[in-house]
Order: structure tokens, then sequence, then C-alpha cells
């Protein structure tokens, strides 16, 4: 039942009396509203404190912790629609044992005149006890005088004074000492329905909820009385402080404040658009059962190629991570085989040996032909001494032509020596360069392919 009511609390109450049923949403009175920080310009310009109410910086101090203080906060302007809902955040806190008596939320038919008051008939929480509408009392103790707070609605007709000819009715609920609270409540055409819980709680606890309404162009108060000196602890008492409140209009017909910058016009085409868009409901429900399911279908479709696709992609990725890896390896080797090569010198350092070859090859080449040319000079000479020389010296000359031809083929052999060292080491040194060039290559190819 709890439960119930909670979720149509709001569009139960807010139905309108018109023999035409209205388009029903809500949106916020915002010169009713209001949240911390306080300026002159989010509420102090918009309502009346007096006497021990001051505001804060993040809100209302209705009553302070001092005994014998009675405060006031009242809003300037009416409320111009019956179907409204209303939120407010307080916390009150004080000694364990108190003389307070709490404060109340008015929902009066008449404006808040702080002429009028005087102490003898100003008792009921700081308000008249001849109040002319809605009171909703957070009452510090209950009807037996004990200290048991408890929350309760009454109304009256401005004659009579309280408790005389009131219907009330109400319920226990422990709001003092807690932190911060959060009471709501609902109007319209079918009653009243107020709840209240601590910030932090989740379930809220139903306090009333009557076939009783608040009419419309009613002001909005706050009123306390901090209780007397005689037997309050040290003087102190409860302070009650107003931390935020925020009001819905629920009639979207009506602007729902005097000073409201929804203009009514506005309210009525909004409405007119909500009624348009919900004109052809079961139309629009079948429209978008058949959207579902041809959504679900291609889904379905999507799904297997989807799967596909991420496979691939997976596999992709692999293969990424894996040539990755290959070149890293092979800029490794390859930086190894420079440094084998003396630190990536290798190619100047075959050039080099080419260059020194060369050189060898063509100092023995000259050396070679001065060699010839020394022999062929000793044998042009021994020709010579041949020919004029006696017996005696014949034998001499034969043994040294002997000897020339011994030296010729000596440096002939050298010489061809010279000629296959140097071939010997081309062909080393080639060797070692194709080596080199098919062991990268294969490198490549290994890590390539």
């Amino acid at each position: 039942m709890f439960r119930l009511l909670t979720l149509c609390s709001v569009s139960a109450l807010a139905a309108s009396a018109a023999s035409e049923k209205p388009r029903v949403d809500r949106f916020q009175l915002m010169d009713h509203s209001f949240n911390s920080p306080l300026n002159f310009d989010n509420t102090l310009d918009l309502w009346t404190l007096t006497q021990a109410a001051v505001p804060a910086q993040k809100h209302i101090i209705l009553s302070p912790q001092v005994a014998e203080r009675t405060g006031h906060f009242w809003h300037k302007q009416p409320l111009t629609t019956a179907n409204w809902e209303l939120n407010v955040e307080f916390e009150v806190k004080g000694p364990q044992l108190t003389k307070s008596d709490g404060f109340a939320l008015w929902f009066s038919e008449e404006p808040f005149d702080p002429r009028d008051q005087t102490k003898e008939t100003w008792n009921l929480y700081g308000y008249k006890r001849n109040f002319k509408g809605t009171g909703i009392f957070f009452s510090t103790f209950d009807s037996y005088k004990r200290l048991n707070p408890q929350v309760s609605m009454a109304q009256n007709n401005g004659v009579s004074a309280y408790p005389s000819n009131l219907s009330s009715t109400g319920t226990s609920f422990d709001w003092r000492n807690r932190g911060t609270m959060i009471f709501r409540m609902a109007t319209g055409p079918n009653g009243m329905i107020g709840q209240i819980k601590a910030a932090n709680d989740v379930r809220w606890t139903e306090v009333f909820h009557v076939k009783e309404r608040v009419k419309g162009d009613v002001f909005v108060g706050f009123s306390a009385y901090t209780g007397p000196e005689a037997g309050s602890p040290g003087k102190k008492a409860d302070a009650v402080m107003i931390k935020g409140l925020s009001v819905f209009n629920l009639d979207m017909r009506k602007a729902g404040e005097a000073n409201s910058q929804t203009d009514t016009e506005d309210v009525k085409k909004a409405r007119e658009l909500l009624e348009h868009a919900t004109k052809n409901h079961a139309e629009q429900i079948e429209q978008v059962r058949q959207l579902t399911t041809l959504l679900s279908h291609h889904v379905e479709q999507l799904a297997p190629r989807e799967r596909e696709q991420l496979a691939q992609l997976a596999k992709l990725s692999q293969r990424v991570r894996d040539l990755s890896g290959r070149v890293s390896t092979l800029s490794k080797e390859v930086s190894g085989h420079m440094q084998a090569s003396n630190g990536g010198k290798g190619s100047a350092m075959l050039e080099q040996m080419k260059f020194e070859m060369d050189g060898m090859r063509a100092h023995f080449n000259h050396h070679n032909e001065n060699h010839k040319q020394t022999v062929q000079r000793i044998a042009s000479s021994l020709k010579t001494k041949s020919g004029s020389a006696g017996a005696a010296a014949e034998g001499q000359v034969r043994a040294l032509k002997q000897h020339a031809a011994i030296m010729e083929r000596t440096i002939r052999r050298q010489h061809s020596y010279s000629q296959m060292l140097f071939l010997l080491v081309l062909v080393i040194v080639a060797s070692f360069a194709v080596f080199m060039w098919r062991r990268v290559h294969q490198l490549e190819k290994k890590h390539l392919f």
C-alpha cells in the first residue's frame, strides 16, 4: 500500500476538478523554491524574515538555540495553483531534554502581517491560533506532553482557535538531532499526502493521507517557538534550520505563482504539445514494438559477422605483434653484426684493405721491374766482357751468368708469389663480403616472411 501511494501520489492528487481531463506534468516554481547559497536575488527579496529568523549562507535559521525565541519566514506572494508538490529540507538540533514546541509549515489563505502579533494569541508554534488555511505541525511533544516528536496536519477556518473544531491526523517520527530531514507533500482534487525521511535513508514514512486538500492562493510560511526559559537546560533550545525548498506546479494550465517567469500561454502550448505527442498512444506503442522487433532481428543478423570480424581483428593484431617482435630481433642482430664489424666500420675497413693491397701490388711491380733491369744490365755487361776476356775469365763469367739466372728465377717466383697472395686476399675479402650479404639477406627473409 505504501509503495502504491508513493508511486501514484503525484498523478492521483494532481487531477483537476474540471470536466475535461487535463494533461498533467510538473514544472518548478522558481520564486517559491530556493537552495543555498542564499542571497537577495534568489531568496530574500521574495520572503519576509522577522524576529529571531535570520539568513545564513547555506540555510535559513528559523529559530536559534536559545529559549524564549520566535522566528518567522514567509513568502510575500501566494501560490496560484491548487495542484502542487512541495519538498523541504530541514534540520533540528538541540539538548536531549528540551522545552521547545517545534515548528510549523503553513499554507495560509491570509498574507503574513507581523503587526498583528500578540503574545497571547500568537502562541501556536509562534503563529496565531485562529489561522486560516492548513498547517503542518512538527511537534516536539505529543498530546500527553511527552517528548515524542511527531508530524501532524490541521486545517482551520480563521475563526476558531486551535485545537477546537479541527480535524487532525499524524504519526510519530523522530526528526530531532538526526541531521538533514526531508518532508514532502502533494495536494490535488483527491486530497493530501505527506511523507518524511532522513536525507540518507531510502524509505519514506507516510505521516498523513487525507481527503482534504489545500486551497489555491495560499501563502507559504514557516514559524517556530523555542519554548520558555523556565525549565530549559542552560536556557538552551532547539535550533531549526530550513536548508532548501522546492515547489512544483502539477497543473499545466496555470503559471502557479504571481511572479512566475513561466507565461500562462507557454504553459498552454506545452500542454498542447504533450496532448499531441500522446494522441495516438496505442499507435505509437505498436510502432515502438515493431521497431524493437526490427532492431532485434538486425542485431541477430549482425552478431555473427561482428564476432567473425572481431576474431579476424584479433588475428591481425597478433600478427602485428609477432612482426614487431621479429623486427626488434632483426634490429638487435644487425646491430650485433655491425658491432662485430668494429662498430659498423666493416665496409670502410674493406675499402682500406683494398687500397693497401693495390699499393703493395704496385710496389711489387715496381720492385720487380727494377730487378729485371738490373739483371738485364748485368747480362749485357757479361756478354761484353765475355767477348773481350780471355780463357781465364770465361769460367768466372759463366758463373756470374748462372748466378744472374738464379736471381732472375728467384725474382720471378717472388713476383708470382706476390701476385698469388694479392689474389688470395682479394678472394678472401670478396668471400667475406658475399657471406655478410647472404647473412643479412637471410635475416631479412626470416623476419619478413
